[in-house]
């Protein structure tokens, strides 16, 4: 037999509740950052910068600029091209997720190592670089992207 006894709690304390009250009834799109900082109970850590991008950047952090808003344009266009399953925006959850990936995961598609380093360059303003990059990328790699080049 144990030395203590655990007792059910079904009712929280009154002025906790008031306090923790964003806790208890969630908004459909999540803590804002001042209802969040009351449940941390002090002030927010700063956000991480965003640029300049690196391999590590999340995929929806590129909309920081013009040719990073086009590029993610383009790829939820793909990726609703055809889904059965779609919620309201057009994508299915699953899809959505893959914004939240970095830069870095995109290579287990079709892209090598070379062209996410050389879009890397292109969305932090190296044009010339990053096309070179890319370029180079697309002869080392699988055989579907050298028609395109």
């Amino acid at each position: 037999e144990a030395p203590f006894e655990v007792l059910p709690r079904t009712e929280v304390d009154p002025e906790l509740r008031r306090r923790l009250e964003p806790y208890y009834d969630v908004k459909p799109h999540g803590f804002s950052d001042q209802t969040a900082a009351a449940l941390w109970n002090g002030k927010l850590p700063d956000p991480l910068p965003v640029k300049p991008f690196n391999r590590d950047t999340a995929v929806k952090d590129i909309k920081h600029c013009a040719i990073g808003r086009f590029a993610l344009f383009v790829f939820r266009r793909i990726l609703a091209k055809g889904k059965v399953d779609r919620d309201e925006g057009g994508l299915n959850h699953n899809d959505e997720a893959i914004f939240d990936m970095p830069l870095r995961a995109v290579t287990m598609g079709k892209m090598t190592d070379k062209m996410v380093e050389g879009a890397v360059d292109v969305l932090n303003g190296h044009w010339i670089r990053g096309s070179k990059k890319v370029r180079e990328g697309v002869h080392e790699g699988p055989g579907t992207w050298k028609g395109l080049f």
